[in-house]
């Protein structure tokens, strides 16, 4: 979790979508996520997300970056939200 972890907010490896019930009520439902989780990224990636502890220092070209993913991310899921409503 960000709270446990904050230098790995940005790490687009620890950025996934959690259904609402999971995120907000069973506090981020780590048994049910990590499995899966490993089964997306791989072993060897969650092994390093889970033993990093360095201190992270982003700067601006690298979250504008971030950003960009993001935003393209958003927009490709809206347009299919909006393909299945019609």
């Amino acid at each position: 979790s960000v709270g446990a972890a904050p230098h790995i907010r940005y790490n687009l490896w620890n950025m996934n979508r959690a259904c609402s019930v999971c995120n907000n009520h069973l506090s981020g439902n780590i048994a049910g996520y990590r499995p899966k989780l490993i089964e997306k990224i791989g072993q060897n990636k969650v092994d390093w997300l889970e033993s990093n502890h360095s201190v992270a220092r982003h700067d601006i070209p690298y979250l504008k970056r971030i950003k960009a993913v993001f935003t393209k991310k958003c927009r490709r899921l809206e347009a299919r939200i909006q393909c299945n409503a019609a």
